[in-house]
């Protein structure tokens, strides 16, 4: 967004504060101030200054707020911060006052005035007004066009189904307890024209570090398998069975009731929340007795309980073994 301003629209607002240490127009601010403005700001030779508050102890323009046609310009006269904002981020950012002499712009710009600040901040909250009706009255008149932001969040595809959207520091966190796997995921956000395999995307790869990054894997499958959500469509969340979030397979069966967590993890369907819930179940009534009781209890898929029984035996839990403990009868 741009925005054309001149030294015109300022002067008229910047002439209700004159007074002492304020100066308007180039011509009415003294050759040895404006020029020590120049210097010390710093500001550059091709920018008009407007105006002038002068915030030095000893008034000689060595600190203090400088009103231009490229923005604003100033240096703090205690810390001796310099700095530079332009009318277009300015526009964008709360004007607050903090303590008795200080001026803040957003977050980190921060004006030191040490005398008459109501009257430095009143100055900036109407060169900031008239900035807005400015842009309200180009946006009105079809002169100004606002650009669309590009979503910053993203969609992810595995296995042909998708998830999302979810911003990168969330995607970042599934990758590293592998909810995602990189290897075998897609990414796509609003103004993307088709899905991009997730270690392809720049974003994406910089998730993973280079020592863990997988080999290259086959290419994705056509993109017309992938539907491309409206930008303000709603996804279907991660699931806690996503069939994706274990390994396909373990090595030997492992008797489920002795299990450890870990164990219970890498079994078909299972997953990090999955097990946490198998262990608390065992603790409070025993075990189970079988893979279609297991899928019954967490919403197993047909194909996750068949797997689940090739990889899982049941024996009797220790509890039941003892005669203390009960069996959950579903």
């Amino acid at each position: 967004m741009s925005i054309d301003l001149y030294p015109e629209h300022f002067t008229e607002i910047c002439k209700k504060y004159l007074g002492r240490g304020y100066f308007v127009a180039e011509e009415h601010i003294p050759p040895d101030r404006l020029e020590n403005a120049y210097v010390t700001f710093p500001i550059p030779r091709d920018v008009y200054v407007i105006a002038l508050i002068d915030t030095s102890f000893f008034g000689n323009g060595k600190s203090g707020l400088a009103i231009t046609d490229n923005g604003l310009y100033w240096r703090n006269s205690l810390q001796r911060d310099q700095a530079h904002i332009s009318w277009g981020n300015f526009t964008l950012n709360k004007i607050s006052q903090t303590g008795m002499h200080m001026i803040v712009i957003g977050q980190d710009n921060y004006i030191h005035v040490p005398n008459r600040i109501e009257r430095a901040f009143q100055l900036l909250q109407d060169i900031q007004n008239l900035i807005l009706q400015k842009i309200k009255l180009d946006y009105d008149a079809g002169v100004l066009e606002y650009d669309e932001p590009e979503s910053e969040e993203w969609m992810v595809a595995v296995a042909g189904q998708q998830y999302g959207p979810f911003e990168i520091n969330i995607i970042q966190e599934l990758v590293q307890i592998r909810q995602i796997r990189p290897e075998t995921a897609h990414v796509w956000k609003s103004g993307m024209p088709e899905w991009v395999e997730f270690l392809k995307q720049p974003e994406m790869a910089a998730l993973v570090a280079p020592s863990v990054q997988p080999p290259p894997m086959p290419p994705p499958l056509p993109t017309n398998q992938f539907f491309i959500p409206p930008a303000a469509s709603t996804a279907t969340p991660f699931q806690e069975t996503w069939d994706t979030t274990v390994a396909d397979g373990v090595d030997t069966p492992v008797d489920f009731n002795q299990a450890t967590e870990e164990q219970l993890q890498e079994l078909p369907g299972i997953g990090i929340v999955g097990a946490k819930r198998i262990l608390q179940e065992r603790k409070a009534n025993g075990g189970f007795q079988s893979a279609d009781q297991v899928g019954e209890w967490l919403g197993l898929k047909p194909h996750q309980i068949n797997k689940l029984k090739n990889q899982a035996t049941f024996g009797l839990p220790p509890a039941a073994k003892r005669g203390n403990g009960r069996m959950v009868d579903y």
